[in-house]
């Protein structure tokens, strides 16, 4: 998939954020997606992301990840360090995904 797109997603029907925080949350991950993404992947029940490995992209990736998984908690949220970047896998049910990979 093509890392500079630049829609919002809306947010998973079963996300527990308000309206104001999850609008609030998803700004901050277009502003990282814009600064720091680098690729972009998707399967049936992974989506896959990868950043650039810079310490300021460290700290706000873990920042918006630890959101994510209280208010998402049903998606798998696993970051790791690799030779390519910052690699974000989320896993869960292909439906639920739908609503981050728009």
């Amino acid at each position: 998939m093509d890392a500079s797109r630049r829609d919002l997603p809306v947010l998973p029907v079963a996300c527990t954020l308000g309206a104001a925080d999850g609008a609030a949350q998803l700004r901050r991950w277009r502003r990282l997606d814009d600064r720091a993404l680098v690729r972009r992947a998707r399967e049936a029940e992974e989506l896959l992301l990868v950043y650039r490995a810079d310490d300021a992209t460290r700290t706000e990736l873990h920042d918006l990840v630890g959101v994510e998984r209280t208010c998402c908690a049903f998606l798998d949220w696993r970051i790791e360090e690799q030779a390519d970047g910052l690699r974000l896998n989320i896993r869960g049910a292909a439906t639920d995904l739908d609503g981050l990979d728009r």
